[in-house]
This record gives C-alpha cells, sequence and structure tokens, in this order.
C-alpha cells in the first residue's frame, strides 16, 4: 500500500512476561510475534525485529521448545538482516520447525494455538493497514486502487479459516480453545456472506473489493486478536 510501518498493530514486546506463566497464552502469542517479525523485518526495521526475537525466544523457553528461537537462530537472524526474502525463509522455518516440536512432543493443542496466534495476527496487520489508510488524501475509488491487492490477501483467506477450525476442532474445547472457535465461526459466516467466489466469477469483483464490506470481518479479527494478547 505504501503505508508507513505502524507500530501501533504489533503486540508490545514487554508483553511477553505477563504470557510466559501460561502455556495457551505462550503459544498463542509465540505465533502473534512471528507474524509481528515478519511485518518489521518487511519494513527492515532491524533492531526492533531483533527485540521481538528475543521476546519471543522467552516464550519458547518456557514451552520447553529447545533449539528452535535460540541463539544460533538470533546469528542466522542478524546475518540476513538485509534480505527480506532469507529472513522470511527463516522465520517460516523457525515456525514450522516449533510446530513439528511441539507435535512430536503430544502437544498438538500448543502446536495449533501458535498456528492460530500467527494467523490471526497477519489478517489483524492487514486489516488494521486498511482501516487506518487515511481516507483525506485520495478519492474513494482511487483508494480502493491502491489497498486492492491488500483487500485480496484478506478475502482469500476465507478458505484458511475453515481450515483453522478444522485443525481447532481436533483439540480438546477448553478455553482459550473454545472462545476461539466461536470467534473463528462468526468469521466464517462472514466471509460466506459476501459470497466472494460467486461474485469474482460473476466480475463482480468491484461490489467486494471495498473496504466497507470488510467491516464485520474487521470487527471480529480485532476481537479475536485482543483474547489472545491480553
Amino acid at each position: 500500500t505504501g503505508a508507513e510501518v505502524n507500530p501501533g498493530l504489533i503486540n508490545d514486546r514487554k508483553n511477553a512476561d505477563q504470557y510466559a506463566s501460561r502455556n495457551d497464552k505462550a503459544a498463542l502469542n509465540l505465533g502473534v510475534y512471528a507474524a509481528d517479525i515478519g511485518y518489521l523485518a518487511s519494513y527492515d526495521k532491524t533492531q526492533e525485529a531483533i527485540d521481538y526475537l528475543n521476546a519471543t525466544k522467552t516464550l519458547a523457553d518456557n514451552l520447553g521448545v529447545i533449539g528452535t528461537f535460540d541463539t544460533e537462530v538470533l546469528k542466522k537472524f542478524e546475518s540476513n538482516i538485509s534480505n527480506k526474502d532469507s529472513l522470511a525463509k527463516l522465520l517460516n522455518e523457525t515456525v514450522q520447525k516449533t510446530d513439528r516440536y511441539l507435535k512430536d512432543d503430544n502437544r498438538n493443542k500448543l502446536a495449533s494455538l501458535m498456528v492460530t496466534g500467527s494467523f490471526v495476527e497477519g489478517l489483524y496487520i492487514s486489516t488494521g493497514l486498511i482501516k487506518s489508510y487515511p481516507k483525506n488524501i485520495l478519492p474513494d475509488d482511487a483508494r480502493n486502487l491502491v489497498l486492492t491487492p491488500l483487500m485480496r490477501v484478506v478475502l482469500e483467506q476465507e478458505k484458511s479459516v475453515a481450515e483453522l477450525l478444522k485443525m481447532l476442532g481436533s483439540v480438546e474445547q477448553s478455553e482459550p480453545v473454545a472462545t476461539i472457535v466461536a470467534d473463528l465461526n462468526a468469521l466464517d459466516a462472514s466471509y460466506r456472506a459476501l459470497n466472494i467466489e460467486e461474485q469474482i466469477k460473476n466480475n463482480r469483483a468491484d461490489l467486494v473489493l471495498t473496504d466497507n464490506n470488510l467491516v464485520e470481518i474487521t470487527r471480529i479479527v480485532e476481537k479475536l486478536r485482543s483474547d489472545i494478547t491480553q
């Protein structure tokens, strides 16, 4: 979008300490911070990204996830800090390694929560960028044109939400899973109400590619994210 980095869209790294004592919160926000690191790295916020990696290491250590967000990863991250593609690859590999570690240790619920946290944070940042994009600089049609690629990204997550629900449906439905599942079901219903695929098939993408159609999706995502990070 060409928008400046918005620090208000990421979770304060100082919050990591309050999550450390609860495995469910630690796993959720391990995912959240991984997405935040990707966002910071894409804007060349080198030191901030490294600071967030250190906060993430605290949560990984408390979860007993050995050898993922460790000193070696920090060194690799620092040495690749100028290459966004390498950073994205390294970050993805680290998250996948953590996911495998938790699953191998029969902690599927925590693995699912980490993936959920990362997905929700990515969607929260995307919808937040659209919501906060200035409305007094460009006419509505020009503004929609600038935001179209980002709106497409948000709208394309309908299938991902369904996959996330399927994944969470396979673990124990205690809190915080039950609340997250209820919100994801509401999000799924909001996507389906837009009838995105049908509109695109009928060459009426213009009917869905406006930020007015994302108001309800944005509201639900904001609630999800608030429940995860508070």
